[in-house]
């Protein structure tokens, strides 16, 4: 199986949406339009290609039931949502703050079904800890998923 360790906020929805909509804090909520169409429609496109599963790994996770971040991806224009879980919460007490990169390897130990991955997210690399550089999609906040270099990036390794 193929997976998608996704992030919202720099993936997903973008400053250049919250700016052109006049939007001040998009926050966590559904009542508006905030998804970028570009991020979503490349989105879209990798999961129909790749025929990959998503696995939330945004901080959103924390605070939207499954069940909500299903609804809200359906909402925001992504068919069918194949959202088959959320990584788990891991507070990195050397770091003194979650630790995105051990949730993703603690949730592929408890998975051992994946033959690919790929973690989209606008984090830095370095906040990532023990995630391969090859398997890291970067993104920025400025245009998230949204653009053709990065999509086809992940294609290639979902490919692969």
């Amino acid at each position: 199986m193929k997976v998608i360790f996704l992030d919202i906020e720099g993936v997903l929805i973008t400053s250049r949406k919250v700016r052109a909509e006049g939007m001040v804090d998009p926050g966590i909520t559904v009542d508006q339009d905030i998804f970028d169409k570009i991020a979503v429609q490349n989105l879209n496109r990798l999961l129909k290609e790749t025929g990959a599963k998503i696995v939330v790994s945004s901080f959103w996770r924390m605070g939207i039931p499954k069940a909500n971040l299903i609804l809200m991806l359906k909402l925001a224009g992504i068919k069918n949502p194949p959202i088959i879980d959320v990584t788990p919460f891991v507070w990195d007490k050397e770091l003194k703050r979650t630790n995105r990169g051990k949730e993703i390897l603690e949730w592929l130990e408890k998975n051992p079904f994946v033959d690919e991955y790929i973690v989209i997210d606008d984090c830095g690399y370095e906040n990532l800890h023990g995630i391969p550089p090859e398997r890291y999609i970067h993104t920025t906040l400025s245009s998230g998923f949204g653009s053709d270099e990065v999509y086809k990036k992940a294609v290639e390794v979902l490919s692969t």
